[in-house]
């Protein structure tokens, strides 16, 4: 190695840059020799093992005032800070965890609308689903919503404009009413409503064909699936029920 390389000699060896250790050995982090003739900085090992200790520190997510500290701390001292560390870093894996939970469910609501947006409406029989209609935002609702979007809902008695909803749990509707929900004959298909106007949706086509199918329905509740815009219009899409009167 030329002289003048040896900063950048070092620096190709771990796989950063020469800036990087100039930057550290300022920190007083790492240290080099200096030759006395050209005033060159000289690895030595060190300095080799000085740079491994930052890079093994850096890789467990500790920030430079950590490391700082870390060179030149006892043992009691070391253990605080990689404990303190320790707790940050699972708190910080929980939530990605929730986040990746969050994604995954999301995704699996496209594939729901994909897989209804592809087919007409249906004659089926399923669970009931009972929907509480919320006629005002309040702090309980925004929780419940962001908590478990599946919650989310919408109801529409015929000829009303829909309105948003809770839907009740499988648990939250037994101790409502006191029983299980039962498997009841409904028209299920995709609900699209107007974001900004709800009165335009297309609540009619399940009306009319539970009616050409012999169903009596008086409502549709909807199960939120996401909001895209279509042709310009901002529309919200629910994987929806008229269940049998």
């Amino acid at each position: 190695m030329q002289n003048k390389d040896y900063v950048s000699s070092v620096a190709d060896m771990f796989g950063v840059r020469a800036s990087a250790l100039r930057f550290w050995e300022k920190q007083g982090l790492i240290r080099f020799e200096r030759n006395e003739e050209n005033n060159y900085r000289t690895p030595t090992l060190s300095t080799i093992e000085d740079i491994w200790e930052i890079l093994f520190l850096k890789s467990i997510a500790l920030s430079s005032e950590q490391i700082r500290r870390i060179l030149s701390a006892d043992a009691d001292d070391i253990r605080d800070i990689l404990t303190a560390n320790e707790k940050k870093l699972k708190n910080e894996i929980g939530k990605l965890q929730t986040a990746l939970f969050k994604l995954e469910s999301k995704k699996k609501m496209l594939d729901k609308y994909y897989a209804l947006n592809e087919k007409p409406l249906e004659i089926a029989e399923t669970k009931e689903l009972y929907a509480v209609p919320v006629y005002e935002t309040t702090k309980e609702i925004i929780r419940n919503f962001l908590h478990d979007e599946s919650s989310s809902g919408i109801f529409c008695e015929k000829g009303k404009t829909p309105v948003y909803a809770l839907l009740l749990s499988d648990k939250d509707f037994e101790e409502k009413f006191r029983r299980p929900p039962k498997a009841k004959k409904c028209v299920h298909g995709l609900l699209r409503v107007n974001v900004y106007g709800r009165e335009k949706n297309d609540s009619d086509r399940f009306y009319a064909f539970a009616e050409k199918n012999g169903l009596r329905t008086e409502s549709i509740t909807g199960r939120y699936l996401f909001a895209a815009t279509v042709d310009g219009v901002r529309t919200e899409f629910y994987d929806a029920y008229a269940f049998e009167k």
